[in-house]
C-alpha cells in the first residue's frame, strides 16, 4: 500500500476497503496466515498516513487553543485575584468566629462542672444523714424512698437518691453481680451533656469547608490500616496493570492472595 489518499474522503474509502477485505478473510493455514500478517502490516502503513495526514491540522488546531487558553487564563486571572483576596478575609473571619465559640464552650463546660460537683456535694450530704439515721439495710431504703418524694430534689440529687436506692436493694438481697455493677458505674466520672453553644450564623452563598493537609510517612502502616478496617478500602488504589506484571513475569504459575486470574493469548502483528 504504496498510494496513500490524498484527501480525508479517500481516506474512508480505503479504510472500508480494508474492512470488507478483513471481513471475507479465511485463515486455514500458515499461507493464509502469512498474507494475513501481510495485510495487517499494509493496515499499519495506512494508519501511520492518515496519523501524518491530520498531524499538520492537529498542530494548527492545537496552537490556536493554546492562543486562546493564554487569553482566557489573562482574563479570568484579574476577578479570580480579586475573589481570592475575599475569600481570604472571609477565611480569617470564620476562623476567629469558630476560635470565640470554642473558648465559649471551654467556659461554659467549666461553668456545669463546677455546678454539677456543687450539686454532687449536697447530694452526698442528703445521703450521708440518711445514712447516719439508718440502723439498717432495709430503714435505709425506706428513709431513700421518702426522701426520693421530696419535690425540691434538683436532678442530680434524685438521680444519685435512685442509684443509692437501687445499691441498698442489691445489699439486702446480697446481689454481687448488681452490687458490682452499680459501684463501678458510681466510680466512672461524672457523664455531663454536652455543652451546645450558637453556630455561626449562616451567609446566604457561603460555605464554608474543612481542608486537610497530609504526609504518608509509612505506606505499609497505612496499608495496615486499611487491611484492619481503620480505614477504608477507598484509600487504597489497586494498580491491576502492576499485578498483570507480576502474573506474566511468573508465567501465570505465581498464587495471589485476594486474586483471581486467568492467562489468555492475543496475536500482534509487529511493522
Amino acid at each position: 500500500m504504496n498510494n496513500l489518499p490524498s484527501t480525508e474522503q479517500d481516506f474512508e474509502k480505503q479504510g472500508s476497503s480494508l474492512v470488507k477485505t478483513a471481513n471475507t478473510l479465511v485463515i486455514v493455514n500458515v499461507e493464509d496466515k502469512k498474507y494475513a500478517v501481510k495485510l495487517t502490516q499494509e493496515i499499519n502503513a495506512f494508519i501511520k498516513g492518515a496519523k501524518a495526514f491530520f498531524k499538520p491540522m492537529k498542530e494548527k488546531a492545537a496552537e490556536a487553543l493554546e492562543v486562546v487558553r493564554d487569553s482566557e487564563k489573562k482574563v479570568i486571572g484579574i476577578p479570580t485575584t480579586a475573589k481570592e483576596i475575599i475569600l481570604d478575609k472571609m477565611t480569617v473571619f470564620d476562623r476567629e468566629e469558630d476560635r470565640k465559640r470554642r473558648e465559649e464552650a471551654a467556659r461554659q463546660r467549666e461553668e456545669d462542672l463546677k455546678k454539677h460537683e456543687a450539686l454532687m456535694k449536697r447530694a452526698n450530704a442528703r445521703i450521708d444523714k440518711v445514712l447516719e439515721r439508718a440502723k439498717d439495710t432495709q430503714e435505709t431504703i425506706d428513709l431513700l424512698k421518702l426522701e426520693l418524694e421530696n419535690h425540691n430534689l434538683s436532678d442530680v440529687e434524685h438521680q444519685e437518691m435512685l442509684t443509692r436506692l437501687e445499691l441498698e436493694e442489691a445489699k439486702l438481697v446480697n446481689d454481687q453481680e448488681k452490687i458490682n455493677a452499680i459501684t463501678e458505674r458510681v466510680e466512672e466520672a461524672a457523664n455531663l451533656p454536652p455543652v451546645i453553644f450558637d453556630t455561626p450564623e449562616k451567609v446566604a452563598g457561603s460555605v464554608s469547608k474543612k481542608s486537610v493537609e497530609l504526609a504518608i510517612v509509612n505506606p505499609m502502616a497505612v496499608i495496615k490500616a486499611i487491611a484492619s478496617g481503620s480505614l477504608p478500602i477507598s484509600c487504597c488504589k489497586i494498580v491491576e496493570s502492576e499485578i498483570k506484571k507480576v502474573i506474566l513475569m511468573h508465567d501465570g504459575q505465581k498464587v495471589i492472595p485476594g486474586v483471581q486470574y486467568k492467562v489468555g493469548s492475543k496475536t500482534h502483528v509487529r511493522g
